[in-house]
């Protein structure tokens, strides 16, 4: 783990993911109006592969490089599963890495909630990956950001005005206080998924 701002930052893993530029064919109004806060941003992402679709299907990949939940541990490993199977990054797919981003008053859950997260190689995210934002989402990294739907008693014109203006055009989180902030408010609109957790994005280039 490093630590920063506050929290200890650990690598989850990596994936390939659908390009950036055709994420917004995905959403269109009325999913838009369902799941988002923030319903102009162009191009949401997610730790979410039902929000992000992943490119690779689980049975292309070797249980040597199993990850946390969907993602691959091993980052070579995938890049030379994308590499036998002709998938150009960043024209067809976008390559990603995931950290979680734990708190004192967190850990203690995530320990608790966290199955045995496999080792990653490379161990610790790269200072040159490029920061996408902050989801937040369950231990199964469903996003309670953009894949946890409003329900009758929101009100979700007041709920977008406090939030929408805090998310960036892929309807992330830019400050980490702000995830923190929602990631109370996820715990007790959808108790069910509880508890959720901060986790970065993070865009690798070849």
């Amino acid at each position: 783990m490093r630590t920063t701002m506050k929290t200890e930052e650990m690598l989850l893993g990596f994936d390939c993911r659908q390009g950036v530029a055709g994420v917004a064919a995905n959403w269109d109004a009325k999913r838009r109006e369902a799941f988002l806060f923030r319903t102009d941003a162009p191009q949401p992402l997610s730790t979410d592969t039902i929000v992000w679709p992943a490119i690779l299907d689980d049975e292309l990949r070797p249980g040597a490089c199993v990850g946390h939940q969907d993602l691959w541990s091993n980052l070579q490993c995938l890049e030379a599963c994308l590499q036998a199977h002709d998938i150009q990054v960043p024209n067809r797919g976008s390559l990603i890495a995931v950290t979680v981003h734990l708190s004192e008053s967190d850990k203690v859950e995530w320990e608790l909630e966290k199955s045995a997260v496999p080792p990653t190689t490379p161990p610790v995210r790269d200072e040159c990956w490029s920061f996408v934002g902050y989801d937040v989402s369950d231990k199964w990294l469903l996003s309670g950001l953009s894949n946890c739907g409003f329900i009758p008693s929101d009100d979700k014109e007041a709920l977008r005005r406090r939030w929408s203006s805090k998310l960036n055009q892929y309807h992330l989180f830019a400050n980490p206080e702000h995830a923190t902030q929602f990631r109370e408010l996820s715990n007790r609109r959808a108790t069910e998924h509880s508890p959720f957790f901060v986790f970065g994005i993070w865009l690798i280039f070849p």
